[in-house]
């Protein structure tokens, strides 16, 4: 087992993950932060399941697409960041260039025994 990183830092990290515009960035990003096989759970009206690097760097495009590229950022709530042995939760929000949140969510990320994420159950609120 390695050493567990710093709550706040494996957010921070997980948080460019989904708001990088480099690809490479983003792919390294994957590499270091997801598991072999990440699931990512998105409940929405209906649950929305991405499984695999590939299929969670696709997802995390189309995301850059409808929300980053059209001026959206994303903020973490930091008195949310809690962590419970292997699993660890916080809230954000999509935020305008008005720094008005337009979309709010909880996330929780369920990691192994090196602190990648097996799997992220994001709620949106």
């Amino acid at each position: 087992m390695s050493t567990p990183i710093k709550t706040e830092d494996l957010v921070q990290l997980y948080k460019e993950l989904w708001s990088t515009t480099d690809e490479t960035r983003r792919h390294e990003l994957a590499a270091q932060l997801l598991s072999d096989s990440a699931t990512v759970s998105v409940a929405q009206p209906q649950t929305l399941q991405i499984h695999g690097h590939a299929d969670i760097e696709t997802h995390i495009a189309f995301i850059h697409k409808d929300l980053v590229e059209k001026g959206l950022r994303f903020r973490v709530l930091d008195k949310t960041i809690g962590r419970n042995n292997n699993a660890v939760k916080f809230s954000f929000q999509a935020v305008n260039g008005a720094d008005e949140a337009v979309v709010s969510a909880t996330v929780f990320l369920i990691l192994d025994d090196e602190n990648r994420v097996v799997s992220d159950h994001t709620f949106f609120e």
